[in-house]
């Protein structure tokens, strides 16, 4: 029998069989372990309709004399004799039965995402743990109040599966609490936060307990050593609680888990199709589920820069019409706020000196240009100065100790914007962030990988922990960059891009991948996944939602090609394990999407796909 599914259509009960009479047999619907079977004995690695087919090819492939089951366990197959004797005849036609038993590694029992670094699952669970609809988050004393306004949202997430009006019997198994344990109460948020935790949920016979009076047994608890760490533990237990019970396999569970990378971001494009604020509180809504840590915002571009300025207002004033959209310092300050608040740094990007068409409007402070697109280290030093005003304006409005230059795709475009004159600018306004403090310590340039391969502009502040960052995207690799001594960020674009479609699949990969010994891996900081919006332009597949006037399908548009595809990349970024193939996590991440529109998020609907114009085939709305 195949086993019982829970709501995110995982396998918990591990075992199936075919029966087969003859030729005829009884097909099964698990397309996960199908394809899993697949991908173990199929050279095509083609999914078979059928589990019957996958015995046969492994059957009679290999001449066997007997037909023996087979096993599947932490990724490997394994093929035994079984008690049936019959002869392996061509097509199998005289097996009586075959069976198949699929044994998930832990990691993958449980319905959570990203995958957890580590499960112990209980030795025996009987029933699932029902939530009560009175369920509480118990924080320690001195808990930031950040942390208690995560746990009122958890609350609410975890309550909302549960029905009241369900009468529960004395002998039915509850969830009534869950308690943190902090090693910290400090809400500082960096590169560095520590956002480890361990979930430990009680048994089943634990939580019939407490109705004879032994409270702490009906209790989960999460121990983490930041407020953060404990707000990825309530996500766990929210994903385990969906629809108001625990499902039997975690039922005494225990997960400790933590990230592989600290920078597990989202880049998104606001400088091209303005992205408004509610979208950008959807996407942080989202990462936040997800367990990401970084986003990474382009704010300027071909269009716009994207945030108002003070020192500059010209930079704005013009943004009307089907130009209309940019940030007040007051979005700003809120959208940190928010972000900060589920554990995310909010990283500026303004680019430069190439890209600069939304920068244009500082010619009017001695800003130079040598064409629309590209500014240029003039003799009066117009230049530097007011792009390092502006960034430090910004700096201290977005308060990250990063802050992400650009400095990619410029051309030498003669006779003022040559490559020393291009030089000139990025070491100019790298080095001025260098010497700006953040909480009195140094910030941080990042650049695009020209930035060191194009001008080696990135020297001038130099590698190292505390020097500059590059983001590899094109040329090179994250490997590539480490090697050099800099820290690195991988957002190779045939992966990472998705506003290229690629295929979800191709997030699923090792991006720590030719990075060796300490060294190299302390300079290896993570991934991005970007959301590019020149599509949006008009005349693009998008562009028909460019204009402020299409903002609501807009949003739909936007949100359906970043989610959930977005949160495989997350998962890689968080707990990469190249014995798992993407098919194998792929109930999971399908069960992921399906936490999102439950819970209200613009995203792609569970088992749908989508493109700039429709969703699951149909129009997002009217453009």
């Amino acid at each position: 029998p195949i086993g019982q599914r829970n709501m995110l259509g995982l396998v918990v009960a591990a075992a199936l069989s075919v029966q087969v009479e003859g030729c005829g047999y009884t097909a099964l619907a698990s397309g996960q372990i199908l394809h899993n079977f697949a991908a173990g004995y199929n050279p095509a690695h083609q999914p078979y309709t059928n589990t019957l087919s996958a015995a046969e090819e492994w059957c009679c492939a290999r001449g066997a004399t007997v037909c023996g089951g087979i096993t599947f366990q932490n990724g490997t197959f394994d093929a035994r004799e079984s008690h049936d004797s019959s002869p392996c005849t061509k097509g199998c036609d005289n097996v009586s039965s075959w069976a198949v038993q699929v044994t998930p590694p832990s990691e993958l029992a449980l319905p959570v995402w990203p995958v957890p670094t580590s499960v112990t699952l209980a030795k025996t669970h009987s029933s699932s743990l029902r939530v009560s609809s009175t369920f509480q988050v118990t924080l320690p004393s001195g808990a930031p109040p950040a942390l208690a306004d995560s746990a009122t949202r958890y609350e609410a997430l975890i309550r909302s599966g549960t029905d009241a009006s369900i009468t529960v019997s004395e002998d039915t198994a509850t969830l009534e609490f869950v308690t943190i344990t902090l090693g910290s109460a400090s809400d500082s948020l960096s590169l560095e936060t520590d956002y480890s935790y361990t979930v430990v949920l009680p048994s089943s016979t634990s939580a019939q307990s407490m109705r004879n009076g032994d409270v702490t047994t009906s209790t989960a608890t999460v121990t983490a050593a930041t407020m953060y760490g404990a707000m990825y533990g309530l996500e766990t237990l929210s994903q385990l609680a969906l629809n108001g019970s625990v499902p039997a396999v975690a039922v005494g569970a225990t997960v400790s888990d933590s990230p592989q990378y600290r920078w597990r971001g989202l880049m998104i494009d606001t400088g091209r199709r303005f992205v408004p604020k509610p979208d950008v509180l959807n996407a942080l809504t989202a990462m936040s589920y997800a367990k990401m840590s970084v986003l990474h915002l382009h704010l300027s571009d071909d269009q716009r820069c994207a945030v108002e300025s003070i020192k500059y207002p010209e930079l704005t004033a013009n943004l009307t019409g089907d130009l209309g959209g940019f940030y007040t310092q007051q979005d700003v300050t809120e959208m940190v706020a928010f972000a900060k608040g589920r554990g995310i740094l909010i990283v500026p990007e303004v680019d430069l000196p190439g890209h600069a068409n939304g920068l244009v409007p500082l010619k009017k402070y001695g800003g130079a240009f040598c064409a629309a697109s590209q500014m240029y280290a003039d003799p009066n030093g117009g230049t530097e100065r007011v792009l390092t005003g502006l960034v430090e304006e910004y700096a201290a409005l977005f308060g990250s100790q990063i802050f992400h230059l650009g400095c990619d795709e410029t051309t030498v475009i003669e006779p003022l914007c040559t490559l020393n004159a291009t030089k000139a600018v990025e070491v100019a306004v790298s080095t001025a962030v260098h010497n700006f403090k953040v909480n009195g310590e140094p910030m941080w340039p990042m650049g695009w990988e020209e930035f060191h391969w194009r001008t080696n502009a990135s020297d001038a502040v130099g590698p190292g922990l505390t020097g500059a960052i590059i983001e590899a995207w094109s040329k090179y690799r994250a490997a590539d960059v480490v090697k050099l001594g800099y820290r690195a960020v991988e957002a190779y674009g045939s992966q990472f891009y998705l506003n290229h479609l690629h295929p979800t699949d191709a997030q699923w990969v090792d991006i720590g991948a030719g990075i060796e010994g300490d060294a190299e891996k302390e300079l290896m900081l993570g991934g991005d996944i970007a959301m590019w919006t020149p599509q949006y332009k008009p005349g693009g597949p998008g562009g028909a939602y460019f204009a402020p006037s299409t903002d609501a399908t807009f949003s739909k548009s936007f949100g359906g090609l970043v989610w959930p595809r977005a949160a495989v990349g997350a998962a890689a970024f968080w707990n990469y394990n190249a014995s798992w193939s993407f098919a194998e996590i792929e109930v999971r991440y399908s069960g992921f999407a399906a936490v999102l529109q439950a819970r209200g998020l613009h995203t792609c609907p569970a088992g749908c796909t989508c493109d700039y114009t429709t969703a699951c085939g149909q129009p997002y709305g009217p453009k």
